[in-house]
């Protein structure tokens, strides 16, 4: 127990005795930035741990975090999401902003499947690692739901929902988010 009063003391310069915290000389808003740096430090070193597999590389003007593969041949939705996860921490890409949409555009072939759909609740689109996508460039007069579309493509630039079932080329996303089944698989 002393060695982490100790630690402590130096984290936030804080003094302790039995009670508790007796005087704190750093500011709150210190402690917070330290423990943000500490997060922040981790995550980057276990993405760093954590290579990507042997194909997947970075492009430019893609998040500067995250390494891509493109599939050429056609797949249903859900098989592409699957050869994805079969990666490791990788997924369908999700794009999430103008930057990430037009590089990864400039490189893919065809419409490719990307990591967002709304197969669980319709009108509600989910990112494939979980969350609400909040970031949805629709081409005009899209998510229009024909014949129950649920799955999101990227197409002439922007999205649009497609049949699940269509084989379509896709791009796998490697970041170091695990995929969330829940947020993609119907009830």
């Amino acid at each position: 127990m002393r060695w982490l009063v100790v630690a402590a003391s130096l984290v936030c310069g804080c003094s302790f005795d039995r009670r508790g915290v007796t005087n704190t000389s750093v500011a709150d808003a210190t402690v917070d930035a330290t423990v943000d740096a500490t997060v922040d430090a981790t995550v980057d070193a276990m993405v760093d741990a954590n290579p990507c597999p042997a194909g997947y590389a970075p492009i430019a003007g893609g998040e500067p975090k995250s390494q891509y593969r493109f599939i050429e041949n056609g797949a249903r939705w859900i098989d592409a999401e699957k050869d994805c996860e079969d990666d490791g921490l990788a997924h369908l890409a999700i794009l999430d902003d103008d930057g990430e949409r037009n590089a990864v555009g400039a490189i893919a072939k065809g419409q490719p499947w990307l990591g967002v759909s709304d197969r669980v609740a319709e009108g509600t689109f989910m990112k494939v690692t979980t969350g609400l996508a909040t970031y949805l460039p629709w081409l005009g007069g899209e998510p229009n739901d024909q014949f129950g579309e649920d799955c999101v493509e990227l197409k002439d630039g922007g999205f649009n929902d497609e049949d699940c079932d269509a084989a379509n080329t896709y791009v796998c996303e490697c970041d170091g988010l695990a995929a969330n089944p829940l947020s993609y698989t119907p009830p």
